[in-house]
């Protein structure tokens, strides 16, 4: 695992990369990010750009160059982060609009963390909770 380094990772802007997986990466087993920084004004048509902040709060933000409807668009209510000794748990309470709502709470082992770049891998599932509507 890599060394946690709280200067590369808070208020950072991280644009989440995209996997052949239909599941959200907090359904997966592991997941990268890529900063703001490096990629620039080179960003998708769609993306989702998370910013772990220094209270332990997640801020998402969902950026598009094309407009779209919002049924299933991913929120979060409320997240949170916190590191200890080198392991990130994530708590994310949001859902997809009008489709489903969900509280997930993991363990994730930091794989790299560069000012460029953050992967992550889930050492641990301690909380899926999913409501599906309709």
């Amino acid at each position: 695992m890599a060394i946690f380094k709280r200067e590369y990772f808070v208020a950072r802007e991280w644009v989440l990369q995209p996997t052949q997986s239909e599941k959200d990466w907090f359904e997966l087993d592991s997941a990268t990010f890529l900063s703001r920084e490096r990629i620039g004004n080179a960003l998708p048509e769609i993306c989702d750009i998370y910013t772990f902040c220094d209270d332990g709060t997640i801020k998402y933000n969902l950026v598009t160059k094309v407009g779209f409807c919002g049924i299933g668009v991913l929120f979060l209510d409320k997240s949170e982060w916190d590191e200890k000794d080198g392991i990130l748990t994530l708590k994310l309470r949001g859902g997809r609009s009008g489709i489903s709502e969900f509280e997930y709470v993991s363990t994730y082992g930091i794989e790299e963390l560069t000012k460029e770049r953050l992967s992550i891998k889930r050492l641990k599932k301690l909380k899926e909770s999913v409501k599906r509507f309709g």
